[in-house]
């Protein structure tokens, strides 16, 4: 039995994308539950692809936080020489 967040990017990335080896994808949020697997289903099919993560970055402007935008290279810690 699966979990629900690998048959969702499964779903997501192979049934619906049809991403294969070679091909590029956004995975928006890639750090979160669903984008976590979906960026390990990417790698194992073989695509090249970046992701973003969200989180809060302190910003010093009078003690509110912002939100900044990361981007990510995705690539497969396997493959580092």
């Amino acid at each position: 039995m699966l979990p629900l967040s690998v048959l969702t990017a499964w779903e997501g990335l192979v049934d619906r994308a049809m991403v294969s080896a070679g091909k590029t994808v956004w995975i928006h949020v890639g750090a979160g539950g669903v984008g976590h697997v979906a960026v390990q289903v990417a790698l194992a099919l073989g695509a090249e692809g970046r992701g973003s993560s969200c989180l809060f970055w302190p910003i010093a402007n009078g003690g509110r936080d912002d939100r900044a935008l990361v981007v990510m290279q995705l690539e497969d810690p396997g493959a580092r020489t």
